[in-house]
């Protein structure tokens, strides 16, 4: 991994989309790390991020504690988290940047030098296969991570979908698309839900 935090240590992740949220489970469920905070400033997205395991949901940067973590996970793409995030960890603290950068420019703040920080950047950070065996044998005990998909469509429906989405200010976390006959060794989705199961039929 490209931060190793311990299960004491305390850690920040800012923003709770797609992968603020996977990355709080992963760090819960297979880091084990007990303090794990979210800084997300979306009110119904911060109450998704209780029922994923944070201890604390700060709405605004202002929330934050400065000096406080020694390891954060950046997820939100937004210029401000990244500069609250910089300013919220302790003198040598680390940060990953999972965020695809597709938003905001990143800069540095005067914490960064002032506190000797590190700033990794990650994409493959941990071998898919090894990775999607934990994941989709730990989803047996953690359902409420099918809360991500906050719509679910039809193949057919797809270009309708993304049509629409292009036109309002609705934002669903993930969009769930179901394919007639699917078959998967990793996953089915049945009614509606997600399922990581053996698949060898058709349905």
């Amino acid at each position: 991994m490209k931060l190793e935090p311990n299960k004491l240590d305390h850690v920040l992740v800012t923003g709770s989309g797609t992968m603020g949220l996977l990355t709080l489970h992963f760090l819960k469920e297979y880091m084990n790390v007990q303090k794990v905070d979210v800084l997300e400033t979306n009110k119904a997205r911060g109450k998704l991020a209780k029922t994923f395991g944070a201890n604390n949901v700060y709405l605004s940067e202002e929330e934050v504690p400065r000096e406080h973590y020694k390891y954060g996970f950046e997820c939100s793409s937004n210029k401000n988290a990244f500069d609250a995030i910089l300013k919220a960890l302790k003198h040598n603290g680390e940060v990953c940047v999972l965020s695809d950068g597709n938003k905001d420019l990143f800069f540095l703040n005067e914490d960064f030098y002032k506190k000797e920080l590190k700033i990794v950047g990650s994409s493959d950070g941990w071998d898919y296969r090894q990775h999607s065996q934990w994941f989709f044998e730990n989803f047996k005990k953690s359902e409420y991570v099918n809360t991500i998909f906050e719509s679910h469509i039809h193949s057919n429906e797809l270009i309708d979908c993304f049509a629409y989405l292009s036109e309002t200010t609705e934002r669903p976390i993930k969009v769930l698309v179901t394919y007639q006959g699917y078959q998967s060794k990793g996953a089915i989705i049945v009614n509606g839900r997600w399922n990581p199961l053996e698949v060898n039929h058709r349905y």
